[in-house]
């Protein structure tokens, strides 16, 4: 069995109010086909209460998701494969940068029924004035991404997830996912961690 090492992105913001009335929408996301550096983390007690969410394998022996999901079981299967970390000195990702989110998690709000598949969507990070007006947020540790062209967004079981960009035509792992609106309503944002400005501490954790 493969052995791994879960790395903790901190967190401590969270929403300034709840600003979505209780709503029935599906949030809209494809079924993803080729992504063996996201996994499922899990916990589960006794009684079978619990919660899930997502993570990213960073090396061989590393998954990078979000504080909430410490003390979380997981299991991996074949053909799993890291995702690069974003390079030193740049603070991405940028303003208005389109970004793929990735999770197993809820696809109603209201019903909380998870996906079958993992799934996928694509979003845009906003301004960072728009975000801190949302989320209790530390800027630039964090972000906060929407598309209200094409509405997605991630959802309970999805936190923890990789927002991942490209750069120099590799795909980096840029953000996690880490709060999210009430509902998971498609057209507010949800908050992420930026991945760059922890670098030196996951490069000491991971030895690289």
């Amino acid at each position: 069995m493969k052995i791994f090492v879960v790395l903790v992105a901190f967190l401590a913001f969270s929403v300034t109010e709840s600003l979505i009335a209780p709503e029935n929408f599906v949030i809209n996301g494809l079924n993803a086909t080729v992504t063996p550096h996201h996994v499922i983390v899990e916990f589960f007690n006794a009684a079978n209460l619990g919660f899930f969410g997502g993570g990213s394998i960073i090396t061989s022996n590393h998954i990078l998701t979000s504080a909430q999901n410490v003390h979380t079981y997981f299991s991996c299967i074949a053909r799993v494969r890291p995702i690069a970390l974003p390079p030193a000195g740049l603070d991405l990702p940028f303003q208005n940068e389109q970004g793929m989110i990735l999770g197993f998690g809820f696809t109603d709000g209201v019903t909380n029924q998870p996906a079958d598949n993992l799934r996928y969507g694509y979003v845009r990070v906003q301004p960072d004035n728009f975000c801190t007006s949302i989320f209790h947020i530390v800027i630039p540790n964090h972000f906060c991404a929407t598309d209200n062209r094409f509405p997605v967004n991630i959802c309970n079981g999805d936190i923890g997830g990789g927002f991942t960009t490209f750069y120099r035509s590799e795909e980096i792992l840029v953000g996690v996912s880490s709060m999210l609106i009430e509902n998971c309503h498609i057209q507010w944002p949800s908050a992420y961690t930026r991945v760059s400005q922890y670098l030196p501490w996951i490069h000491q954790v991971i030895g690289v």
